[in-house]
């Protein structure tokens, strides 16, 4: 490595701590003899080309959390009730997506040659879709209007519709749905097929 390239280096690395974290990994090192008249430095000789936004639609996977539900009241006798709760399903939707997309560039000189550090780009959605999933349903002589007279926990099959803002690949938004149950104790369940409104949080598996 030359000396020139070696100092290089090290004022790249002196000056990591005064850029934002993780902006210029992984590097991309390609030497760029011009880059766009509207692009703008600081003080430490990095360079952000001009900002290049469009819009895109597709079709999207996720993997879906739901970790508070909330039931409406049913009657005078029985209020509303909140639960939280971790379980995994998957949803189907459409994702409309914003793109911010630029480059930073490096130079010790303030001129050519430029080197290309890395791509940025930032992502704001909106999907909206539906979703499907297993859950977990305590039943207890409260909830049965007293059938059950042990508490115990069942399976049941969770489904509904969604609606989710995001950043880059992180999801939160709103879902209503409805649990239903299994087994012979299927139906004694007061909240069995009763719409719930919810918190959602998801992660883009197929986009």
């Amino acid at each position: 490595m030359s000396a020139k390239s070696t100092k290089v280096g090290e004022q790249l690395i002196g000056s990591f701590s005064r850029v934002p974290l993780g902006i210029f990994f992984p590097r991309d090192d390609t030497l760029i003899s011009e880059i766009s008249k509207d692009a703008k430095t600081d003080k430490n000789g990095y360079y952000s080309s001009g900002k290049f936004t469009y819009w895109e639609n597709k079709q999207v996977l996720q993997a879906l959390s739901i970790p508070l539900k909330i039931r409406p009241r049913l009657n005078d006798t029985v209020s509303a009730v909140a639960s939280a709760s971790f379980n995994v399903g998957f949803a189907y939707g459409i994702k409309l997506t914003k793109t911010v997309y630029n480059k930073y560039y490096y130079s010790t000189t303030g001129s050519a040659p430029y080197r290309l550090l890395n791509h940025g780009y930032k992502k704001f959605s909106f999907s909206p879709g539906f979703f499907m999933g297993p859950a977990i349903v305590d039943l207890k002589s409260t909830n049965t209007n007293g059938v059950i007279k042990k508490d115990r926990s069942v399976a049941a099959l969770t489904t509904g519709g969604y609606v989710v803002v995001g950043y880059n690949e992180f999801n939160i938004g709103f879902a209503c749905g409805m649990d239903k149950t299994f087994g012979p104790l299927q139906g004694k369940w007061i909240y069995n097929g009763k719409p719930w409104f919810g918190v959602v949080v998801a992660l883009d598996i197929i986009k």
